[in-house]
């Protein structure tokens, strides 16, 4: 599964900004894309991407010693996000926000 991660960072970087995976988990997202599109003067287009690790609702297999079966079950856990930025022309600020593990 790492490897969907590694694929998904590496196709986030070559949106042209080295500097665009900062870890940032405590802090309002947004308000640093903001500030990245004023400082950097950006109108339209891609703004950056943000990496953070969120929480998130997955799948867990585990096997039922009394049934002697497999059985899926809902766990919480974490895992990294990334937050793609941009000002759309007619839509204006926005963001995507993509989960790396895929169940």
């Amino acid at each position: 599964m790492t490897k969907v991660t590694a694929r998904l960072e590496q196709a986030s970087r070559q949106l042209g900004r080295e500097d665009a995976l900062p870890q940032l988990s405590n802090v309002r997202k947004e308000d640093v894309a903001r500030e990245i599109a004023a400082r950097d003067r950006i109108k339209k287009g891609h703004i950056c991407v943000l990496r953070s690790v969120d929480p998130c609702v997955s799948f867990h297999v585990r096997k039922n010693r009394d049934t002697k079966k497999l059985e899926l079950e809902f766990r919480k856990r974490k895992c990294i996000h990334l937050y793609h930025y941009q000002i759309h022309p007619v839509f204006g600020f926005m963001h995507a926000r993509i989960q790396t593990w895929f169940p």
